[in-house]
């Protein structure tokens, strides 16, 4: 039942409760019209008695009659009923009674209302603003931050990314060791042109007793330069050797010297055992050099035979 069908019953109920009355006032019969069918006058009342003045309905608003629990009664047509302001509600209230919009719908989110213990929803990001201020002129100071300046040269090269010009590509393992002394291994043939190009005057081939120098000499002595060999090798190695082949290189006769051998282990070794015996450095220092000169006793099996050989030499000499 909405509230306009309310309504009409009361002002039904109250047309009715004037209608169908009868009392006595005065001994005078009041009524308005004659009672309803089957309802006779009042028998304290005279048959035909003055009659009231009609009775006129107060213009007052008609009293609002309480809706019952849990009905919504809608507005009559033509009235305008005022929203009451939303009120969230706060934790620990009451629980809302059933028929009552729940919490999570839209309604109640539109009036901003938040859940307990429901984070609220991150706001959109901001859409980036666009910067309008004209650039401002630039300066010596603000291009010098900008840029580097440009050097009036490209930069040079780092020593590892190219060959210096006074280092043969054709000699592995070249190394200076001394003024006018020099080390490596068997030199390709544009070696022996460098060689002669930068004033060398001999060479000194430390080869193993049963090694051929006929054709490693051929092109030494062609290029003009002074062919010399030493032989040794683990079981001939001795302290005559050694001092053989530190008399070749100080001789002034025999500079600038370049001292060569196959792969290293020959020569490296003559070069440890000479730092050690002639020049009296430490073990380390003359290791240090000695592999620096491509002398490493876990490089190969010949490298590690020689290593050996110079370790009982050097026992059998207490250096």
């Amino acid at each position: 039942m909405d509230r306009r069908q309310i309504c009409l019953l009361v002002v039904s109920a109250l047309v009715l409760s004037g209608l169908s009355s009868c009392s006595c006032r005065d001994g005078t019969r009041v009524r308005y019209v004659g009672p309803p069918p089957g309802i006779g006058p009042c028998d304290r009342c005279p048959a035909n008695g003055p009659l009231p003045p009609r009775y006129v309905p107060s213009t007052g608003p008609v009293p609002a009659v309480p809706a019952p629990a849990g009905v919504a009664v809608p507005a009559p047509a033509g009235v305008t009923v005022p929203a009451s302001p939303a009120s969230p509600f706060a934790p620990g209230a009451a629980t809302p009674s059933e028929g009552m919009i729940p919490p999570t719908s839209s309604a109640i989110q539109q009036n901003n209302y938040i859940s307990p213990g429901v984070p609220p929803a991150p706001s959109p990001p901001a859409a980036p603003k666009a910067d309008l201020r004209q650039p401002e002129p630039a300066t010596p100071e603000t291009e010098s931050r900008s840029y580097l300046p440009q050097t009036p040269e490209p930069p040079r090269a780092r020593d590892d990314q190219a060959p210096s010009p006074d280092l043969p590509v054709d000699i592995p393992q070249f190394a200076a060791v001394k003024t006018n002394i020099a080390s490596g291994q068997e030199p390709f043939p544009g070696g022996i042109a460098w060689l002669k190009s930068h004033g060398y005057r001999t060479v000194l081939h430390i080869r193993s007793p049963a090694e051929d120098d006929s054709a490693a000499r051929k092109p030494f002595e062609q290029a003009g330069l002074r062919y010399l060999s030493l032989e040794v090798s683990p079981q001939t190695l001795s302290r005559q050797i050694v001092d053989q082949f530190s008399r070749l290189i100080a001789d002034a006769n025999n500079l600038p010297l370049f001292v060569y051998d196959k792969d290293g282990s020959l020569a490296g070794a003559l070069w440890y055992l000479h730092f050690r015996l002639v020049d009296q450095a430490t073990e380390a220092k003359a290791r240090e050099e000695a592999e620096r000169l491509g002398f490493r006793q876990e490089r190969s099996e010949a490298h590690l035979k020689m290593w050996l050989a110079v370790q009982n030499l050097l026992k059998d000499l207490k250096p």
